[in-house]
């Protein structure tokens, strides 16, 4: 009898059991979101609960999926805080999508959500979306790259500097990406001729990192 009595307390100790997932990886594939779009074909029912169980056991490509589904509210509620624990849990794993869209949904919270309430974390955000896009850009992504040179540009959070600026808009347009060249060209109007020289060198001097 007392055995029973302390196996008893020991389960009860223990919680309610998770119950058995029987859902298949496949249906939380890699590359569900190859361009930041849900790729044609994929069941959300299906989706969803894969996706949480391989981001539960740490995997970072399903934790990046998970981030993305609550930031479009894809299958599961729009939820931009969950969004980030995610794609933040991504990110730290050196996952290059996951550094560019956690940067970017901090940079959105931020101005939208976050800063007419409180400014003052509003700020602590962009600080670290400005990390995030960092170690994305550093890699040569060139959408990170933009979104960094607009963070040295003109948001708020994080000290503006023409030459930061000009320097990844320029990076990102020597990678065809056009809206860089639009935004260097911008940023160049409000430069002195040396101030572009030195911007100009540090792009030229400027190497891609290995993954972060």
């Amino acid at each position: 009898m007392r055995r029973w009595v302390a196996i008893a307390t020991l389960l009860l100790a223990m919680g309610p059991m998770s119950p058995v997932w029987a859902g298949d990886a496949g249906d939380c594939p890699a590359q569900m979101f190859p361009d930041g779009n849900l790729v044609d074909g994929i069941d959300l029912d299906k989706a969803v609960p894969s996706c949480r169980h391989l981001a539960d056991q740490g995997d970072a490509a399903a934790q990046y999926n998970l981030g993305l589904l609550y930031a479009g509210g894809l299958g599961v509620p729009q939820d931009n805080t969950a969004a980030i624990g995610w794609l933040r849990k991504a990110a730290e794993q050196g996952l290059l999508d996951a550094q560019f869209s956690v940067a970017f949904s901090l940079v959105l919270k931020a101005l939208t959500v976050t800063g007419p309430a409180d400014p003052v974390a509003a700020a602590a955000e962009m600080a670290e979306a400005a990390k995030w896009a960092r170690r994305a850009a550093d890699q040569g992504n060139a959408q990170a790259q933009v979104l960094l040179g607009g963070i040295y540009d003109d948001l708020p959070g994080v000290q503006h500097d023409n030459l930061q600026a000009y320097m990844w808009f320029a990076l990102a347009a020597a990678g065809g990406n056009a809206d860089g060249a639009a935004l260097r060209d911008k940023v160049a109007a409000r430069m002195t001729p040396t101030e572009i020289e030195k911007a100009q060198a540090l792009a030229a001097a400027w190497k891609p990192t290995q993954k972060q």
